[in-house]
């Protein structure tokens, strides 16, 4: 699977899918951090499209709802949700997306705990930095650890599901789909 236009079919598809696991959200109680299927979609994209091309997925995915487009959680969109409480959330994602999609290009993805560890690593990279990005413009590290202890079992649930799924997938298919030379 090298073809040029094979890649980007699947980048767009990658978009695609990021954008519709986005609108599985709903309100947490007293914060204006939704909890979304937008890590779900990000991470299961950059596992099976390889850290170039699920970066970028991710990075257009990103960039198509700053110019607009109502793509983020609750069809939210602009260059205000990423000023916002959320923006280092979805900043996140490409490098969440990057580090995953590279690991998964060095890793065996067939083999129980590594699709685990995979989906770990993916939300611990965005949970991190996206709580680091609220404690900073909120100046309220109290706030982050709350929304922490309200997100992290929902995290922790799509890492299960996600690292499940991702090694059924893999038993089918060789992942990541494109692989880049080590």
């Amino acid at each position: 699977m090298d073809k040029i236009g094979s890649k980007i079919g699947f980048t767009l598809a990658g978009v695609a899918f990021i954008t519709l696991t986005a609108q599985l959200a709903f309100e947490l109680p007293g914060t204006d951090v939704p909890i979304t299927g937008q890590t779900f979609g990000v991470l299961l994209v950059a596992v099976i499209l390889g850290p170039l091309w699920g970066s970028v997925s991710v990075g257009l995915y990103v960039l198509l709802g700053i110019l607009g487009l109502p793509v983020y959680a609750g069809g939210a969109n602009g260059w205000d949700v990423i000023a916002g409480p959320t923006g280092g959330f979805l900043l996140a994602f490409v490098i969440g997306a990057w580090a995953v999609g590279w690991t998964s290009n060095r890793g065996d993805t067939r083999q129980f705990p590594f699709p685990m560890l995979l989906w770990g690593l993916g939300h611990g990279i965005i949970l991190v930095l996206g709580f680091t990005w609220i404690a900073w413009q909120r100046g309220n590290l109290e706030f982050a650890q709350s929304l922490f202890e309200k997100l992290a079992p929902g995290s922790l649930m799509k890492t299960l599901v996600g690292g499940f799924i991702t090694q059924v997938i893999a038993l089918k298919w060789r992942l990541p789909l494109f692989r880049q030379k080590a």
